[in-house]
């Protein structure tokens, strides 16, 4: 008799497990549940991630309920593996562990069962994975290898299992026939009991297993149930779990299981050329090391640093959940907004005074180059002094939306902070928007940044060489403690004739880029159509709400002077613009203030959690 094992991996999009589990029931688990009442024999293996698990729980609770006693009774054997859907390889050893052992660890309260065998998410596997597997409790994987792969005879189905080695421990792997599982994955079931009665004698005992994936939107389950059908009439098959499988029958032996899926690092070469998975990978490599330091003081069971590892694990899984390792466009925002709670689950592991403002240079992205990071609890600023971006990123921390900021034109030089220009006299809005007003763009030149900590506040200073030539722009941008939300930009032209007479805008970013149920409003509460608003006589503030994002921005400038709203890359922008003389040294001074408030934003949040 050869024992066959049947595996299920459910796979949910990013940002949609509830639809997953939904379909996943209607069109997978409940055709597969009547099964078992009329087949008791029947047995298989299931693998979800936790958010899978969790939204079963909460929106089909019977059905949660009888999967809990087809666990209980052994005739459902969940695997393990990672909690949130991830390329294992793709994150640190450390991590590889943790996300398993969390998973085993919310398995075994809610049903009660540690799994010992587990799947390798996405076909990805790397010889050194072995070890950390084995670290994290696992005694055996399912491997499925890729379907596509003309490596072999199709004459012939997969048969055993073996050992493969790591650091001197052993795992023990079930490679999944891959010929069975593309016609699962094609829908030719029917074609499958002709394979096993043409290959039956080639089997010995088995195991066998055949893999198929139920994605969120064609579970497959009445396919299978057909398979089932089939497979308990004969009797010829045992249908078996993993870990019998593995007590019944005698391992080939020990063999070094080379790279499985997009073997030679290919899978890491489409993340590293997509400039945002690259920085979401490098970003959480940051979470991932906080966390870690911090773990070394701290009770690992300590609620904040469990939250914290949680907070990291849903991110990895967002950030790193295709076989590339690369979220497609549609799971971006979503793999942002993790990222950004992951980050301030991790600041809770510090030791930080309320109301905290800070700013740290480094090589945040891992590409060589230094980025300034200007932050709060609620905001942050991303400022590159080197290739020209200057303010090129906001991030509203406290409701996890990050918005690039893309002017739509190159310009040179403008490092340092927001956009300037100097224009010809006597432009207009319509000038400027075209190019044909800018006469040149100032920004720092040459000369050196530094970071400064004042009374609590946090300040990056850019101030040019005192020999450099032609007009520059030093700036001074910062956040004062306990006004997190606030952004202060200090901006000094320099280089200037003596007393000459100049025309100075500089472009700042105001709103999410959302048109939807947006609006201005002033000083004393009036509102104002985004249309009307294009161009403001003299004055020194303008708001602006988003309904839709709940966010309420303003801004501020000094002095007083006119302003234009045009429309950048990704966001509103509005362009103050000053006619002002230099001094006698060639220089003259403004300030402007950027306030983002989010309370709508977070209300609404807190409401859908309710």
């Amino acid at each position: 008799m050869v024992r066959l094992v049947i595996a299920v991996r459910v796979v949910a999009p990013v940002g949609r497990p509830a639809e997953t589990v939904d379909a996943l029931v209607a069109d997978g688990l409940l055709p597969l549940l009547e099964q078992f009442d009329s087949f008791p024999q029947l047995s298989l293996a299931f693998s979800a991630g936790v958010p899978v698990w969790e939204q079963l729980d909460r929106r089909h609770p019977e059905v949660a309920s009888r999967v809990g006693e087809l666990i209980g009774t052994g005739q459902i054997e969940p695997l393990g593996g990672p909690a949130c859907d991830v390329v294992l390889a793709a994150v640190p050893g450390r991590d590889r562990i943790g996300q398993v052992i969390a998973q085993g660890d919310w398995l075994e309260t809610r049903w009660g069962v540690r799994p010992t065998c587990g799947w390798v998410p996405h076909q990805v596997w790397e010889p050194t994975m072995a070890d950390d597997l084995v670290e994290a409790g696992l005694e055996s994987v399912i491997l499925l290898p890729d379907p596509t792969a003309k490596s072999r005879s199709r004459r012939s189905i997969r048969s055993g299992w073996f050992y493969t080695e790591s650091d001197g421990r052993l795992l023990g792997v079930l490679p999944a026939d891959e010929t069975l599982a593309e016609l699962m994955a094609d829908g030719r079931v029917d074609d499958l009991p002709g394979r096993f009665e043409t290959n039956h004698h080639q089997l010995d005992g088995g195991p066998v297993v055949v893999a198929m994936l139920w994605g969120g939107d064609r579970p497959s389950g009445r396919p299978l149930v057909r398979l089932l059908k089939w497979l308990s009439a004969g009797v010829d098959w045992d249908l078996v779990t993993p870990s019998a499988a593995l007590e019944q029958t005698e391992s080939r032996g020990r063999y070094s299981l080379p790279e499985v899926g997009k073997t030679g690092g290919l899978w890491r070469l489409e993340r590293d050329r997509d400039p945002v998975a690259s920085n979401l990978h490098a970003r959480l490599l940051g979470v991932s090391r906080r966390i870690d330091r911090s773990g070394a003081s701290r009770d690992l069971l300590d609620p904040a640093h469990r939250a914290a590892r949680w907070g990291l694990y849903r991110a990895q899984g967002a950030a790193a959940s295709e076989s590339s390792g690369v979220p497609r466009p549609e799971a971006l925002a979503e793999a942002r907004r993790l990222l950004l709670e992951a980050e301030r689950l991790a600041d809770r592991l510090d030791d930080r005074q309320a109301g905290w403002v800070d700013v740290t240079a480094a090589d945040f992205s891992l590409e060589g180059r230094t980025e300034v990071m200007l932050q709060s609890e609620r905001l942050t600023a991303w400022i590159d002094p080197v290739v020209g971006r200057g303010l090129h990123e906001l991030e509203l921390r406290d409701i996890g939306l990050s918005l690039p900021l893309l002017t739509g034109h190159a310009g040179d030089g403008t490092s340092g902070g927001p956009p300037a220009w100097l224009l010809k006299p006597g432009s207009d809005r319509e000038n400027f928007i075209d190019g044909s007003s800018r006469l040149v763009s100032v920004a720092p030149r040459v000369g050196q940044i530094t970071l400064a900590r004042p009374g609590g506040s946090a300040w990056l200073i850019w101030e040019s060489d005192e020999e450099a030539d032609g007009p520059r722009m030093d700036w001074r941008i910062g956040m004062e403690a306990g006004e997190g939300r606030r952004l202060l930009f200090e901006g000094c032209v320099a280089g200037l004739e003596p007393r000459t007479y100049h025309h100075l805008a500089i472009e700042m970013p105001l709103g999410t880029g959302s048109k939807d149920d947006c609006y201005g409003y002033d000083r004393q509460g009036r509102r104002h159509d985004l249309e009307s608003i294009n161009e403001l006589p003299d004055g020194d503030w303008m708001g602006l709400i988003e309904e839709q994002t709940g966010v309420d921005w303003s801004l501020g400038w000094s002095p007083a002077a006119p302003a234009w709203r045009v429309r950048g890359a990704a966001t509103e922008l509005i362009v103050p613009h000053w006619n002002f003389q230099a001094d006698e040294a060639g220089r003259w001074e403004f300030r402007i203030e950027l306030t983002v408030d989010t309370s709508a934003a977070q209300a609404r949040q807190l409401g859908r959690a309710a």
